[in-house]
């Protein structure tokens, strides 16, 4: 073959080369565009206000979409978000125990309707922060404050155990929920910063399901060696349905009291009492299983250095 020839054949291939190489990086930008359009459109449907007692203040009302490397990003982007939320708001100093359940209601002239529940409550426990942190950690692990028919509970990472998400279905209820939680470690706390998800694109709201949704997060916090503060918010909101919000008959009968015949004021107020009563009873059994874990902890540790 004639050096021309070969030259030829030469400046061909090179050609059908860079050629290659163009295409598979216009398809790879195509595609990243694609991701990124995808994750504005959905950073920007998940920042609205929060429609309870803090006014405008943006809170998390956030889906979970369904194309794999959004969704990577959205685990950690919405729990982040929570956990940003939570840190101003854990540093007031005040150590006593505390807590505090407000009813948000809405009036439009016509019907009176439940807009969401907030939830603060702190105590202390005698106990190192991270085996208390770890106490509770277990506890969402295994979900034995939830009376549930089915859960599923996943690690979306192989490399990272502190993301974990669950789906929750108590047949009771008629409730399915889609739990996030991240957990966050720091020098002298933890933070575990928790999504209740309004919409997963992977798991739609079916008819006749309830799913509540809303943001809550825990700070176990050092004061000394074996003493802890335990500080939790949450922000839940009605559960969403497919009909549209729920009626007030309905959350009555959710939480097993009776509809008052003439005044939703006083059917709202049956509703508060039972959500008191439940929040008061969850706390106290709650606060009895982290001590019974913190115990066997404690035995297990003087066993081994003996």
């Amino acid at each position: 073959m004639a050096g021309h020839e070969m030259r030829g054949l030469w400046v061909r291939d090179c050609r059908k080369f860079q050629g290659g190489k163009a295409f598979r990086a216009r398809a790879m930008i195509h595609r990243n565009h694609k991701w990124l359009q995808t994750l504005q459109q959905w950073v920007a449907a998940s920042v609205v206000p929060m429609p309870l007692s803090r006014g405008s203040v943006p809170w998390l009302h956030s889906t979970l979409l369904a194309d794999p490397r959004a969704r990577e990003v959205g685990y950690r982007w919405i729990t982040d978000r929570v956990y940003h939320t939570a840190t101003p708001a854990s540093t007031n100093g005040n150590m006593a125990d505390h807590m505090h359940m407000e009813l948000v209601t809405s009036d439009t002239g016509s019907s009176l309707y439940i807009v969401g529940v907030e939830r603060m409550y702190q105590t202390t426990f005698f106990g190192h922060f991270q085996d208390v942190a770890n106490c509770i950690w277990d506890a969402s692990i295994q979900h034995v404050h939830s009376d549930t028919s089915c859960v599923t509970t996943i690690t979306p990472f192989s490399d990272d155990h502190t993301i974990l998400y669950s789906r929750l279905h108590d047949t009771r209820l008629g409730t399915s929920m889609c739990v996030l939680t991240r957990r966050y470690d720091e020098p002298n706390r933890v933070v575990l910063a928790t999504a209740l998800l309004a919409n997963d694109e992977c798991f739609p709201l079916q008819p006749a399901e309830l799913r509540p949704h809303g943001v809550a997060w825990t700070l176990v916090q050092r004061i000394t060696d074996n003493v802890t503060l335990f500080r939790s918010e949450s922000t839940q909101f009605a559960p969403r349905t497919t009909d549209g919000p729920m009626t007030l008959e309905r959350n009555a009968a959710m939480c097993d009291v009776a509809v008052h015949p003439t005044t939703a004021s006083i059917t709202v107020a049956r509703i508060q009492e039972s959500l008191v009563r439940n929040f008061v009873a969850r706390r106290q059994f709650m606060d009895k299983d982290i001590n019974d874990r913190l115990e066997l902890r404690h035995d297990a540790a003087h066993t081994s250095t003996n």
